[in-house]
């Protein structure tokens, strides 16, 4: 919020501003909470240079916020105990009328006014207020808190690279905007054009594009785990719960900008395990679990959320997506580099290997690419499916007859919040693709999945039609393989750090401004050498493969 708290400043009330935080030009769904007159029958945005998009109604919020019914002397001492500045009930307090209908008094108090003046005094309600109830203080009184109509939309909107735009609302003329790529819902089916995913009667999905077919996708796997917080370790006679009793389908947003279907597959998951921990409890406990599915408009992969109440303990629970083909090697995005990794694996002494492994924004393997949100556990089961780990239940730091390890890790002490009993969230998203994570972009994908564009309202107080409103651009980072890692200010210059995350040489490309002078700075922030600028002010640098290199750039000055 701070560091765009200035863009807001200068953009005027009454449009939005939207934030690319990516270092290349994009386009990114937003959704918006804008003022709409009443009789506007459909909604477009208009943005910097006159472009109209259009738009998908999500919902028209109620305009009475509140209605409270008090005594005249209650009036002053609302205000007194609730309005801090121009806020009250977490809205910006812009005007009032007050009147009177027989024996009662009525405050109307309208918030949120897009043209009210930054400078408006509060004061001037206050006292207005105080005259009003003055002589009367048992008179009764309805204060009603209201705000103009309003909808809340979302729009496809581009913005440049590490820069910002703005959007405001206009009423659709005659020649409408049109949705490219828009989204289609049926009753069990969603798609874009460049993906689709059908659920089947058991409520896993089959998911295509990109030259692909993924078939029996989102199956839910729940197993036992005798392990630790150390160790995952299944019991002897594991009972693996992997089939719904009830399967529901509903499609609960339409398209064409964003669609949705939500699946509810009930399961009955044991409770824990059998003393001893050699098999899992005869008692089962019944548990809902909702995947939604989400498809944009111009996505080429299905985002999904599973969600569920926990009612199990040592247990773990694994979404899994079969490949097109099978595969003898997986690749995941990690700490600055791509790590390959084979179906072999390792283990320390005593240990029984298992082929889980971290992956951090992306895990790819034989046409599919999952991205991801954070952190995740994955397996490449068999050269066959990819298995996310959603949820893993334990109860100790650790167990001293873990039967996936000879010795204690450390002492068995309980950890019973580290069951996760409880609702629970994991979200990530499937991109099938022919070819290689680098052919297929996968990169980009996985950062404009995790980087949303970031929106806020313009608190400038000149009307949106006495500005001239204009795109704000940044800086533009770009290569083959080149990710940029960080990026903040020193003093007057700025200093990045990129990633070559490519096997081979490359460059990185940065410009979007010009620069004046530019040195290579090490980990620490140390200078060292110069770097030659290019004549038209931007700079390449080579890189060699997963070189990770840090720049510090002075812009050039700009004349008056």
């Amino acid at each position: 919020a701070a560091a765009i708290r200035p863009l807001a400043e200068s953009t005027p009330r009454g449009r939005v501003l939207v934030v690319n935080p990516s270092p290349r030009d994009r386009v990114d769904l937003v959704e918006i909470d804008l003022d709409v007159p009443a009789a506007w029958e459909s909604v477009e945005l208009e943005v910097p240079g006159g472009e109209r998009l259009p738009t998908q109604l999500v919902e028209r919020p109620e305009t009475v916020l509140r209605r409270l019914q008090l005594t005249g002397r209650q009036v002053p001492e609302l205000f007194a105990r609730r309005l801090h500045g121009r806020e009250l009930f977490g809205h910006s307090l812009d005007g009032h009328t007050i009147e009177r209908d027989g024996t009662t008094a009525r405050l109307t108090l309208r918030m949120d006014d897009p043209a009210a003046s930054p400078e408006f005094d509060v004061d001037s309600i206050l006292d207005a207020v105080a005259a009003a109830v003055a002589g009367s203080p048992d008179e009764p009184w309805e204060v009603v808190v209201v705000r103009g109509d309003r909808r809340r939309l979302l729009a496809a909107v581009p913005a440049p690279a590490l820069g910002a735009s703005s959007v405001r609302a206009v009423e659709a003329g005659g020649d409408a905007a049109f949705v490219r790529q828009p989204v289609v819902v049926d009753e069990r089916s969603i798609r874009n054009g460049l993906v689709s995913a059908t659920v089947d009667d058991a409520g896993t999905l089959t998911i295509e594009g990109g030259g692909v077919k993924l078939a029996g996708a989102g199956r839910i796997v729940d197993g036992g785990d005798f392990g630790d917080t150390y160790n995952y370790g299944p019991p002897a006679d594991d009972a693996r719960i992997d089939r719904p009793s009830v399967v529901v389908v509903a499609a609960t947003a339409t398209g064409p900008l964003r669609g949705r279907l939500e699946i509810v597959a009930r399961y009955d998951w044991p409770v824990g395990l059998a003393a001893g921990g050699a098999a899992r409890s005869a008692v089962t406990a019944p548990v809902e679990v909702s995947t939604a599915l989400e498809l944009r408009a111009g996505e080429p992969f299905v985002r999904v959320r599973v969600a569920f109440t926990n009612p199990a303990r040592d247990h773990r629970v694994r979404w899994h997506l079969p490949l097109p083909a099978a595969t003898d090697r997986s690749a995941a995005e990690g700490q600055f580099a791509v790590v390959e990794r084979g179906l072999t694996v390792e283990a320390g002494h005593g240990e029984v290997p298992i082929a889980t492994a971290p992956a951090a924004s992306f895990v790819h393997a034989a046409g599919a690419t999952i991205l991801l949100d954070h952190v995740t556990e994955y397996e490449l089961v068999d050269g066959r499916e990819l298995a996310l780990t959603v949820l893993r239940s334990t109860g100790l730091i650790s167990r001293n007859e873990n039967p996936f390890r000879e010795d204690p890790a450390g002492p068995e002490v309980p950890v019973p919040d580290a069951q996760l009993v409880g609702p629970w969230t994991f979200t990530f998203a499937v991109m099938p693709h022919a070819g290689s994570w680098e052919d297929a972009g996968v990169v980009e994908a996985a950062e404009s999945y995790r980087l949303p564009f970031v929106t806020t309202a313009g608190t400038a107080g000149a009307a949106p039609s006495a500005v001239a409103e204009a795109a704000v651009p940044g800086l533009t980072i770009d290569g083959r393989g080149v990710v940029l890692s960080a990026l903040r200010r020193r003093g007057s210059a700025l200093e990045l750090r990129v990633v070559a995350l490519t096997d081979t040489p490359t460059e990185a490309r940065i410009g979007g401004r010009p620069f004046a002078a530019a040195r290579d700075v090490d980990l620490l922030g140390r200078p060292g050498r110069e770097l030659s600028i290019d004549p038209d002010g931007s700079l390449s640098i080579p890189l060699g493969a997963w070189e990770i290199r840090t720049v510090r750039l002075e812009p050039r000055a700009t004349s008056a």
